[in-house]
């Protein structure tokens, strides 16, 4: 099939008004480099908000090809501040790499409830230095920005702190609370004198929690975790422990309206702001290979909010086949399936098969996530569609058929995952298979029935999925 317009609310500006209740927003881009170049970036809050941690800079290549420099901090009209009372940030992106490539940058927004706290140090030759941000009593630590260089200061944390205690000695799920303080490490990776200086946000600590999650990194392979932010709680700040060994490459930030940090709209650039909905975040541990397993850990601060919750919104997600084609199309919009029903795209018709799925913005389950939808170019001789509910998934199919597999929506509708071991879905969770056709058009197959599965492999199809039954969704029942 043809590619259709998707309709879904994008918000294009930076300047987009933040939900109701919301104190903390992320502002994300995406950038495109050509090889060997370098490009001027600007980071702005919406108005009325202060940055509130560094820019984070995301690559899918270890080691990254991109250098940050040249940090200058901005007031909301593009003025030069001072970073205690920075709205922006202007930067210098440079590509390294021999051919053309992607970075995403990602900063927290939030608004002021108290002057910052500044920690400041003078870093020697090759010298390092710990900078600390103690919050007053009665405050909180909520994030921290910093003037670090990435070419000439290398940091090796910035961790939440919970009294004497740092993330990576608090254990998994929300038991921890309301860090007090944060804590740099610092290195000058040059031979002249610097200086470095961190201004620490505190918050009211009344109803923050602290989500801990760590993830057992192997020696030389990849990891990753996901940090949804439950409903009926906001974002207000996250730091990460990646150990000595390991790195994260990858943060996808999953807003409100949709958009994931690292998934722009279909032939879209530009900045977004919004509503954090989740973290997903990518690591590597540099490690040779054969040395015994390391941890990394992540730390999203939330709020619990007063606001009601809407009830979740569910949409049927309808399946068609075009015998001509040999194809299979799913659709949760409206518009496409009435034009599909009508008749506007010939050859298409309903199998009768459908599954439930969130539609985009839905409160529900937490674990939920987007889906995103590429579109498989003609010029590459496809004319298909893809889904799935891993940013890892989509950013490793975008990456390695450039050209070929073009994003159309970073959200069509939310879904679980099943778990990755054993391919379960959640005790209501209805699993949803994955068949591809193995052939040059190539073309998916979503379906419920083991039935339907296995008559699609019988055929040629190759089964793809999480698990000795190879789930890759998690359908509502």
């Amino acid at each position: 099939m043809r590619r259709v317009a998707f309709a879904c609310s994008i918000a294009l500006v930076f300047g987009l008004a933040p939900t109701a209740f919301a104190e903390t927003v992320a502002v994300t881009e995406l950038v495109k480099l050509r090889a060997k170049s370098a490009m001027n970036v600007r980071l702005v809050c919406p108005e009325g908000f202060e940055i509130s941690g560094d820019a984070q800079l995301s690559t899918s290549r270890v080691p990254a090809g991109f250098e940050r420099s040249e940090v200058h901090f901005i007031d909301g009209k593009g003025g030069v501040a001072l970073l205690e009372d920075a709205a922006g940030v202007e930067m210098t992106l440079r590509n390294a790499l021999d051919e053309d490539a992607d970075a995403s940058l990602a900063m927290s927004c939030a608004k002021r409830e108290s002057p910052p706290v500044i920690a400041s140090a003078t870093l020697n030759p090759i010298g390092s230095a710990v900078l600390f941000g103690p919050c007053p009593p009665g405050k909180a630590a909520s994030g921290a920005a910093t003037t670090v260089d990435e070419t000439a200061v290398k940091t090796n944390y910035k961790l939440f702190k919970y009294g004497t205690k740092y993330l990576d000695e608090m254990p998994d799920g929300n038991s921890a609370g309301a860090p007090t303080s944060i804590e740099l490490f610092a290195a000058n990776a040059i031979q002249h004198v610097q200086e470095v200086r961190m201004a620490t946000r505190c918050v009211d600590p009344a109803g923050l929690e602290t989500i801990v999650q760590s993830a057992s990194t192997t020696a030389g392979g990849a990891f990753g975790m996901f940090v949804p932010i439950p409903d009926g709680y906001e974002f207000v700040g996250t730091t990460t422990a990646p150990g000595a060994t390991s790195v994260f490459t990858l943060m996808h930030v999953w807003l409100a309206d949709g958009t994931v940090s690292t998934l722009p709209p279909f032939a879209e650039q530009g900045g977004h702001s919004g509503r954090v909905k989740g973290l997903f975040f990518d690591g590597v541990d540099t490690r040779p290979p054969a040395k015994a397993s390391a941890k990394a850990y992540v730390g999203v601060l939330v709020r619990r909010v007063s606001a009601a919750l809407p009830q979740p919104s569910v949409v049927p997600v309808v399946e068609f086949y075009n015998a001509a084609l040999d194809h299979y199309f799913i659709t949760a919009n409206s518009k496409e399936i009435g034009d599909l029903d009508g008749g506007v795209h010939k050859g298409w018709a309903r199998t009768g098969k459908s599954f439930k799925a969130y539609a985009v913005g839905s409160t529900g389950n937490t674990g939920r996530r987007p889906v995103c939808r590429a579109y498989g170019n003609p010029d590459a001789g496809l004319d298909s569609h893809f889904y799935s509910a891993s940013p890892q998934e989509c950013v490793a199919t975008l990456t390695k058929f450039k050209d070929a597999w073009l994003l159309e929506a970073s959200e069509v509708f939310e879904m679980e995952l099943p778990d990755a071991s054993s391919g379960a879905c959640a005790s209501s969770g209805v699993p949803i298979y994955r068949v591809w056709n193995n052939r040059a058009d190539s073309n998916h197959r979503y379906t419920t029935s083991i039935a339907d599965r296995d008559a699609m492999v019988a055929k040629g199809y190759i089964k793809e999925g999480y698990g000795p039954q190879s789930v890759t969704l998690c359908a509502l029942p």
